[in-house]
């Protein structure tokens, strides 16, 4: 079992692992579990949500780059697994100081052939 948030709400089910959250959270920060949340889906009230085909290391990185609260930095190391799940998710990035891996990887990854 991992524990990313201070008060758990539900939870979310990644390869199999149990990740105890915040709806609250994920709400504010990322779009998809908003709708998830909020929307009439069979997610709103559920207690357990599965993301399947997700990595849970990859996402458990994902979510360490993109919420308040912890220090990840999105790296040359790390980038590859943080730009697909945010642009599934739809999270939108603040590079900071990270802009410059952020072009290389962007420029070289998505032009067009």
């Amino acid at each position: 079992m991992k524990y990313s948030f201070a008060k758990q709400h539900t939870t979310l089910i990644v390869d199999g692992e149990k990740l105890f959250i915040n709806k609250a959270e994920l709400i504010q920060k990322y779009p998809v579990f908003e709708k998830l949340f909020t929307a009439d889906f069979k997610e709103k009230n559920a207690h357990a949500i599965e993301l399947p085909g997700k990595n849970l290391q990859h996402f458990l990185k994902f979510l360490r780059c993109t919420l308040d609260g912890y220090k990840d930095d999105i790296t040359d190391e790390n980038v590859h697994i943080i730009i697909p799940l945010a642009s599934i998710i739809g999270r939108f990035i603040v590079w900071n100081s990270n802009e410059k891996i952020a072009e290389q990887y962007t420029s070289s990854r998505w032009t067009t052939q």
